[in-house]
């Protein structure tokens, strides 16, 4: 992290005032104040800890809340935050329908005869899945942790199945769901057991899934799935009765509501600002995401108070259905003229209020990070002493629907979060009376309107594309592919390129109608690399487009090696790296084949007989599945050799783009 000496957002009000001038000698005779000063001196946390505790209010389940995708609960918050625009003095204020399929939890509770002859009734969280029954009389059996091999000899047809599951390290609700789901199971009950919902044993977490499930799921405390496991190892049958109400329901295209109120800019372009948050949470959702709804309807309140009047439009946007239903994406979608014409989007997700934390770690587009490190250093009075702007943009925030279009995005965030998000994350312990700190919030408002207020009043986007080229090409494993050298030839270029044009953005005070104009420019670069450059894992991790076939190619290298070392051990473990193999160890191939999308490397079947033959010890040989992971290495290293050379022509024809934004 570099650190200049003037602060660099005072450097761009300064340079702003210049620029802009006075309009009259009486202006220029009057000292003017600082819009960033006036901006921090109204900061108050009290208006938004007022929307927090009213957002959290809102719930489909009595016990636990629950404003999720088209539920009642969430449409009556979208009405609530409505009319708080309109009462904080937002203009152009309006509930953008858009579609999304909805899912309403209600209540969820298990009932059984305890070893003392009476009855307990224990609470259950629902994951997104249609289920509906009242009081009705069911078989419950316990499977592990689901996989195939749990099933040995246990016949769930028509029962429910009591699991454990760490989906930080093992993996999500979705694979036993659909396992349980091919053995005729009527739903999975799942205690978690690692990973997330560890604050005590009486917590009670849900998690994303990959899609709609293809079998019910609910979740249970630890300490009651506990008395569960022994009511069931003391049965004779290995099973108990119990008695299940659960009113979980999804309902396809439904319509939910982006809430939307504006600051209008005084020039007259379409060039806006976006900030936003998501509303609807699991659970009470106070961190994830009260705090960030309150977040940024106090800041847009502060501004308003403090007679900011911005040049660009700022323009709040609160999404529904973030958790799960796509809301962000349907918005993008919608309103397909916001990505061309948002400067930046600033995405406050979570990161705003908590009980332990490190520092302050802004997510940000590659081209941005230098800006976003620079300016978020200097603002003062940070609870913490770390701040670092790290890339990329993750898949799993918001903001990265409009960041595969091209726009710049920053999402909010903490480092050194991992024990709070272990213990409370999508859990009934994010509550307000847990994790309300008004010091983190006070600087999240702060942190996030100077940037704000910071963005509005540079002329054209602060992006320097060498830092992606630098990532880009310290990404690449010239080892991997015989025509990497000719990548790194391109990008090198690029680099070039990219760094005069950084300069040009640092120096030029362009007209207006050039600085949109050059703004456009840029838009277009950061959707052709997003489009070209970019792409993702199968666990939705983001990632440069050839990585995951270098990847594999230096994996499946390395495993052959491994077997003929006769090390199966870390054979299987480098397997388990390569796409979804990992899970070959463990789900049949009807679950595996579920989930497998084309251009998986399926090592199914030579993960199965590797397995089955180490039972053999020193005397397997594992010759036939070195010469099949041969074959697969080849075809592997064929795509990444076809994706290397696309990604230079790709390279080349960027880095004309980027010369001639630099001539204009």
């Amino acid at each position: 992290m570099k650190k200049i000496r003037i602060p660099l957002l005072f450097v761009i009000i300064f340079v702003f005032a210049v620029a802009t001038g006075c309009e009259n000698e009486a202006a220029r005779e009057t000292p003017q104040q600082n819009p960033l000063e006036l901006f921090y001196d109204e900061i108050s946390a009290a208006y938004a800890e007022q929307v927090m505790e009213s957002l959290i209010s809102f719930g489909t389940n009595h016990d636990f809340g629950f404003r999720t995708s088209g539920s009642e609960a969430e449409l009556a918050a979208a009405d609530y935050l409505l009319d708080e625009m309109f009462d904080i003095g937002l203009e152009n204020v309006v509930k953008d329908a858009l579609k999304a399929d909805s899912w309403e939890f209600t209540v969820g509770s298990l009932s059984f005869a305890d070893s003392e002859g009476g009855i307990r009734e224990i609470r259950l969280a629902s994951y997104p899945a249609h289920f509906e029954c009242e009081d009705e009389e069911m078989m419950l059996v316990y499977a592990g942790f689901g996989t195939e091999f749990d099933y040995d000899e246990l016949d769930v047809d028509g029962k429910l199945v009591l699991i454990d599951i760490n989906e930080a390290e093992d993996w999500r609700i979705d694979w036993p769901a659909y396992q349980a789901g091919l053995r005729g199971a009527k739903a999975v009950i799942a205690i978690s057991v690692g990973g997330f919902a560890q604050y005590n044993d009486g917590t009670l977490g849900i998690q994303d899934t990959l899609g709609r499930l293809s079998a019910p799921a609910f979740s249970v405390a630890a300490r009651d799935g506990a008395e569960l496991i022994r009511q069931i190892e003391e049965a004779e049958s290995g099973e108990i009765e119990v008695r299940l109400t659960a009113d979980s329901r999804i309902e396809p295209d439904r319509t939910v509501y982006a809430v939307v109120g504006e600051i209008p800019g005084r020039q007259k372009t379409d060039e806006i600002i976006l900030m936003t948050a998501h509303y609807d949470g699991f659970f009470q959702g106070f961190a994830d995401n009260a705090a960030g709804v309150g977040t940024v309807l106090g800041i847009a309140k502060t501004l308003i108070d403090s007679g900011y009047t911005p040049e660009k439009t700022i323009r709040f946007v609160l999404h529904p259905a973030f958790e799960w239903g796509g809301g962000a994406q349907a918005a993008v979608n919608k309103n397909s003229d916001w990505p061309e014409n948002t400067f930046v989007l600033i995405s406050i997700g979570g990161g705003v209020t908590c009980n332990y934390a490190e520092g302050i770690e802004v997510r940000t587009s590659f081209e941005m990070s230098d800006h976003a490190g620079d300016v978020g250093y200097d603002v003062e009075g940070s609870p913490f002493d770390r701040f670092e702007a790290t890339s990329p943009v993750p898949a799993t925030s918001e903001g990265f629907p409009y960041a595969q279009k091209g726009v710049p995005v920053l999402c909010s965030g903490f480092s050194g979060i991992e024990e709070q998000v272990s213990e409370v994350y999508h859990t009934n312990r994010d509550t307000k009376d847990y994790l309300y700190n008004e010091e983190t919030i006070l600087y999240a408002m702060k942190l996030y309107g100077a940037y704000l207020i910071g963005f509005d009043l540079l002329p054209v986007k602060p992006l320097d594309y060498s830092v992606l080229f630098h990532a880009l090409s310290d990404s690449v494993a010239p080892e991997a592919a015989a025509n990497a050298e000719n990548l790194l030839d391109a990008l090198y270029e690029a680099i070039l390129a990219a760094e005069d044009l950084a300069g040009v953005i640092a120096k030029s005070a362009p007209e207006r109608e050039e600085a949109t104009e050059l703004n456009r420019g840029l838009f277009r670069i950061s959707g052709s690399i997003q489009e070209k450059l970019m792409s993702l894992t199968p666990d939705n991790r983001v990632i440069f487009a050839h990585e995951r076939h270098q990847r594999n190619v230096l994996t499946i290298r390395s495993a052959i090696e491994m077997l003929q070392k006769r090390d199966v051990k870390s054979a299987l473990d480098r397997l388990s790296e390569v796409d979804l193999n990992k899970y070959a160890r463990y789900f049949d191939r009807d679950t595996f084949d579920h989930f497998y999308s084309p251009g998986d490397a399926d090592l199914f079947d030579v993960v199965r007989s590797i397995l089955s033959k180490s039972e053999y010890g020193s005397a397997a040989n594992y010759l036939e599945e070195a010469q099949l992971l041969e074959i697969e290495l080849i075809g592997q290293q064929k795509l990444l050799r076809d994706a290397i050379s696309q990604m230079t022509k790709d390279v080349i024809s960027i880095t004309k783009s980027i010369h001639r934004i630099s001539i204009l």
